[in-house]
């Protein structure tokens, strides 16, 4: 629920932050290869790595356990969604530049995840 509650609050906050002007050194493509479904799932996959390493680093203080890096688990799950981390970062500016857009994607990661949560509050 926690994690439910955090990820409502970053689309909150991307959605209430100020247009700002463009940065040369953005690259902001005119379109991108990852549909929204497919940034959707990948964007899921993500959060639910980042709450896996803050789960394992609280725990790795209470034992000798160390947690995996985040950056490992960006590479694995791009990896496995196929797509490269120069694509997922120019998807990732391209949506940016479309608040719409980005609010879909993340309504559709929230419900992804209540339904993966759901799902396992069941068993």
């Amino acid at each position: 629920m926690r994690f439910l509650l955090f990820i409502c609050s970053v689309v909150f906050f991307i959605a209430c932050e100020s247009p700002k002007p463009q940065n040369a050194a953005l690259i902001v493509p005119k379109s991108t290869n990852i549909d929204e479904n497919k940034m959707a799932l990948i964007l899921m996959q993500l959060h639910l790595a980042e709450a896996r390493v803050n789960e394992d680093s609280r725990q790795a203080l209470d034992s000798l356990r160390f947690a995996k890096p985040l950056p490992e688990y960006y590479k694995t799950v791009l990896g496995i969604n196929g797509v490269t981390e120069t694509e997922f970062q120019q998807a990732f500016n391209y949506y940016l530049n479309d608040q719409k857009k980005l609010d879909e994607i993340y309504a559709k990661v929230i419900e992804k995840i209540s339904t993966l949560d759901a799902r396992v509050r069941e068993r």
